[in-house]
């Protein structure tokens, strides 16, 4: 390494304040769409009157009345240098428009889009037009909701912050807070009012940003330029690599030999991505990842001192030219890289000892308890005295399991481009048999990095390939996959939709006179609460009979109806329809229905039962006289709207995402089409249809039993039925393990909405529930060890 400037070299060309430029690309951040959302929802919630009325309100109020006297003053000038503040970076960028019209783009249309929330949020909620510039005014202006200056400043703020420096960045999130403690502290508003306006500046700033995309926050080329020749290495020809990082803008040169030079100049944004994506890792995996870097020139001090100690490990490395500072605000690392990526090169070209030696120096790392993190056929260099290994910014010390990362990552990588045998082998020549079999419980996608997944069109089918190989070459059997992940898209899913059960499910309870219910129990007709149980039984043979129906085989009519029972149980262990779609599939395999049959089974029976469970709701609610009242006025056209609204989103976002419109149409496409093939047969249509109505049927019945067994007698059948369909409906949207919560929330308030008191309402849903789902859930139990017994599983 010829230099190393662990602070600013002196002569180095400094970054300016406005940092992008107009060739700087732009990209959708996911911290603008958070902003965004984040403010629009301080804005819904801090602008309702219960809020800014409330007990709490009325403390902050009482402490910001304790100022003294001469605090006033102080909040009057602060005020002032606030808005000059934001009319100053608005003449700024307005100014240097020619250099970066986006820029100027950007910070107009976040103040105007903020002035024009606020105003219109001022004459909705208060019916006045604000006072701009109240230091001019005669009377301080009464408290109003927002206050728009305090709007202005932050939108200004935060659209300008991805275009200048550090220094502009801190000094406007100063601005920020010292518009929002003036802003109530002159009482132009309360301070829930001055928290909703920095809301509504966080919106328009996010959204503008969100629409038009931030600058990627990559160093200029010419600073870098300058900083090299300040640092002693001399690179011609210098310009952006086709691969950009995340806040790192990669360039590429060549120095006085014609040697390929990579320099990388960590930008303003490089020390916040490390910092969230070290975040997100140790959130969503077990393994945490690399050291983390919390400055720019720590990151560039890192990958040198890691290809260092790699080199001093006995691997071959490239070699770190200079690292440095550029100004404030970039680091410097220039790299040498002579030959040329693996990746690149035909497989003929590769021969199988230079293969083998690339994984003899991963085992020197290893050996030296080094991992490389980012170890793929990209960062293997291959030149005519051997190979390099190259990229050391995700290396660490203490490599521990991250080793076996690094074999999984490498042998991925050189499977997709010479075939898993020979990829396979080399592995097995230069690194060992144990080294091998030791990371074989690690093959799996999640043990990849998302570029690596990327990089190969089938990840899964090759991952899964070598998984085998490497079983099949060792001549073992392919272990238990080491669990990676601490949490899964599904499992957060499901932690979401069990809060939201459980929160429907308190909200129901928490407004239940539990006297009342029990006064409503003991007073019930017991008699028709125990003929009510058996009635609830009768649902399983219509079940059986519209799935035989569905299917289209000859079956036994009694272990088809154990299985529905069986399913019970199945729906309360497991929180989808996957475990009923698993047993009905392994069940009906075993009369000789074909897999293929038995899975569009399930389609066949779930859209049949959709579309019966709507005709009744949909006929029930026409023939009914029963009055529906929420007791008071319901706005149903807007009801109506957010319906539509909902269905026409939901319709946008699948036919937007092709991946999710990839997975989904055909699924529809094949359940509607299994559906018109049992009815286009009059005799099995109309058996599937009928099995699913009678089934619903009961149901209603036996509710219809058990509210006049509390006492409820102006409930019709019709209206009960109704209700347990509607009930199964909008349960069903939440797929908690049988609708536990959701399920009696629901049906609760359906009851009430048809004029049923609630302790009635609780009490009948309490034992409707007991009887239709609780106690077949135990039975189902002894129902599946009587299938597997007979061999029907």
């Amino acid at each position: 390494m010829q230099r190393v400037c662990p602070v600013s070299c002196p002569g180095v060309q400094r970054a300016g304040y406005l940092l992008s430029t107009e060739d700087d690309r732009r990209v959708r951040r996911a911290r603008d769409a958070v902003r965004a959302a984040t403010g629009l929802i301080a804005v819904v919630a801090l602008a309702s009157d219960s809020i800014r009325l409330s007990d709490l309100q009325l403390a902050m109020e009482a402490a910001t009345g304790a100022f003294p006297g001469w605090a006033e003053l102080l909040f009057w000038i602060g005020y002032g240098v606030a808005g000059v503040y934001a009319a100053v970076m608005i003449v700024v960028v307005i100014a240097r428009a020619g250099r970066n019209p986006g820029a100027a783009r950007d910070v107009l249309l976040a103040a105007a889009a903020a002035f024009g929330i606020a105003v219109l949020a001022m004459r909705l909620q208060e019916g006045v037009w604000p006072r701009l510039l109240p230091e001019f005014g005669a009377e301080v202006p009464e408290p109003l909701f927002p206050i728009v200056r305090v709007a202005i400043v932050t939108a200004t703020v935060l659209a300008a912050s991805p275009h200048v420096n550090r220094s502009l960045r801190r000094l406007g999130a100063a601005m920020i807070l010292l518009v929002v403690l003036a802003g109530f502290g002159l009482d132009f508003g309360v301070p829930t009012d001055a928290l909703a306006s920095v809301g509504i500046g966080m919106l328009a700033a996010g959204g503008v940003l969100l629409v038009f995309g931030s600058p990627a926050g990559l160093p200029d080329v010419a600073v870098v330029a300058g900083a090299l020749g300040q640092l002693g290495v001399r690179v011609h020809d210098l310009e952006p690599a086709a691969e950009q990082s995340w806040g790192v803008r990669s360039l590429t040169g060549r120095d006085d030999d014609g040697v390929l030079v990579e320099v990388k100049a960590y930008g303003r944004d490089a020390a916040d991505t490390q910092i969230a994506a070290k975040a997100w890792r140790a959130f969503w995996y077990r393994d945490t990842g690399p050291a983390l870097a919390v400055s720019r020139m720590q990151s560039v001090e890192h990958e040198a001192l890691m290809a260092l100690f790699s080199q001093r490990a006995g691997a071959a490395v490239t070699e770190p030219l200079t690292a440095g500072m550029a100004g404030d605000d970039v680091a410097i690392l220039a790299v040498q890289r002579p030959g040329r990526p693996l990746a690149s090169l035909d497989p003929d070209e590769l021969r199988d000892e230079a293969l083998a030696g690339v994984w003899r120096d991963v085992a020197r790392l290893h050996a030296a308890d080094i991992a490389h993190g980012s170890l793929t056929a990209e960062s293997v260099l291959m030149t005519d005295a051997g190979h390099l290994l190259d990229d050391f910014a995700a290396a660490s010390l203490g490599a521990g399991a991250r080793r076996h990362l690094d074999v999984v990552t490498l042998l991925f990588s050189l499977t997709s481009a010479l075939g898993s045998e020979r990829a396979v082998a080399s592995a097995r020549e230069g690194l060992g048999d144990d080294r091998l079999e030791a990371a074989l419980p690690y093959f799996q996608l999640p043990a990849l990095s998302r570029a690596a997944r990327r990089a190969v069109p089938k990840p899964k089918a090759v991952m899964k390939e070598l998984r085998e190989g490497v079983a099949g070459a060792l001549g073992v059997e392919p272990p238990e996959p080491v669990k990676l992940r601490r949490v899964s898209v599904r499992s957060l899913v499901m932690a979401g939709l069990m809060l939201f059960a459980a929160n429907a499910l308190i909200t129901q309870l928490g407004g239940v006179d539990y006297s009342s219910v029990w006064d409503v129990l003991k007073d019930s007709s017991w008699l028709a609460l125990l003929v009510a149980l058996p009635v609830a039984h009768l649902t399983f043979p219509p079940d059986a009979v519209g799935m035989i129906a569905a299917v289209g085989y000859p079956l036994p009519l009694r272990p088809v109806v154990v299985l529905q029972l069986a399913a019970r149980f199945i729906g309360l262990a497991v929180p989808s329809a996957a475990g009923r779609i698993a047993m009905n599939t392994a069940f009906l395999v075993k009369f000789g229905v074909r897999p293929a049959v038995a899975v569009v089974q399930g389609a066949i029976d779930s859209v049949s039962g959709f579309m019966v469970e709507a005709s009744i709701l949909l006929i029930a609610l026409l023939l009914s006289d029963q009055s529906f009242s929420l007791g008071g006025d319901v706005d149903w056209q807007r009801i109506l709207l957010i319906g539509v609204v909902a269905v026409v989103i939901g319709v946008g976002v699948l036919l937007a995402v092709r991946s999710l419109r990839q997975r989904v149409v055909p699924l529809v496409k094949e359940a509607l089409g299994a559906v018109v093939g049992v009815v286009a047969d009059p005799r099995r249509g109309l058996t599937l249809l009928g099995g699913n109505f009678v089934a619903r049927l009961v149901l209603g019945v036996t509710l219809w039993i058990v509210l006049r067994a509390v006492g409820v007698d102006d409930v019709s059948i019709a209206v009960a039925l109704a209700v347990t369909v509607a009930t199964n409906l909008l349960a069903g949207l939440v797929p908690v393990p049988g609708g536990i919560g959701v399920a009696e929330a629901v049906m609760t308030s359906w009851l009430v909405l048809v004029g049923v008191p609630q302790p009635e309402a609780f009490a009948a849903t309490i034992v409707f529930r007991l009887w239709t789902f609780y106690l077949p859930a135990i039975e189902g139990f002894f129902a599946l060890r009587w299938l597997e017994s007979r061999d029907y599983l």
